[in-house]
């Protein structure tokens, strides 16, 4: 169950490909329903908090009171797990044109395709694929299968996890020039590093030696 109180604002934006966008309602519970990047379907619904306002929260099984229109001012967010949440609409501190430009960075190397890029706060977040996707996709070269259909994909991507392995903070949000930062594994330095590197978002991504 993903819960998200009407009175938190922060934002997360998806720049993947396999995000899931079938939004609706269904006729059978008049309760607003949304189906992931996995195939995995959520209601909406409401509860009231002790405070009288209502708390909104998606669930795999219809739960509180039914939700048939999305409130205004909010929206559904899914992120890079394909967890489901809603949340108020806000404007990002990331554009467009620079999440556009760190895709741009990754699709440039085929080894990065599956990778994954998150928007959350001031921050982009590069997610590497692990324990699904990358390791199948070898194998099933490997054997010879050729390219794999996109219902074989999709069954992959269904138990893949995703780690951090890359963030971009905003430095000078006029100047628009961010710091590079790589997640550490390592024993007590784990956590994120920095890369000692600040430039535009554009020219920072395209130098982190992909």
């Amino acid at each position: 169950m993903s819960r998200l109180d009407a009175a938190d604002g922060d934002r997360t934006r998806w720049g993947g490909d396999m995000r899931g966008d079938k939004t609706l309602t269904d006729s059978t519970t008049a309760t607003v329903t949304y189906t992931n990047r996995k195939g995995d379907t959520y209601y909406l619904g409401a509860s009231p908090t002790k405070g009288g306002k209502r708390r909104f929260v998606f669930a795999r099984q219809p739960s509180g009171e039914p939700v048939a229109e999305l409130p205004s001012g909010y929206e559904i967010r899914e992120n890079v797990h394909g967890q489901v949440s809603l949340g108020k609409i806000t404007a990002s501190a990331i554009s467009d044109l620079e999440l556009r430009q760190v895709m741009a960075a990754l699709n440039a190397h085929p080894h990065l395709a599956r990778c994954r890029v998150e928007v959350k706060g001031k921050s982009v977040i590069v997610y590497e694929a692990h324990n699904g996707v990358t390791e199948a996709m070898g194998d099933w070269e490997k054997c010879g299968l050729g390219v794999p259909t996109p219902g074989a994909m999709k069954s992959v991507e269904r138990w893949t996890r995703y780690i951090p392995v890359l963030r971009f903070n905003i430095i000078d949000a006029e100047a628009r020039t961010f710091a590079a930062e790589r997640m550490c594994f390592r024993g007590s330095m784990e956590g994120w590093l920095s890369l000692h590197a600040i430039d535009r978002l554009g020219d920072l991504a395209i130098c982190r030696g992909w």
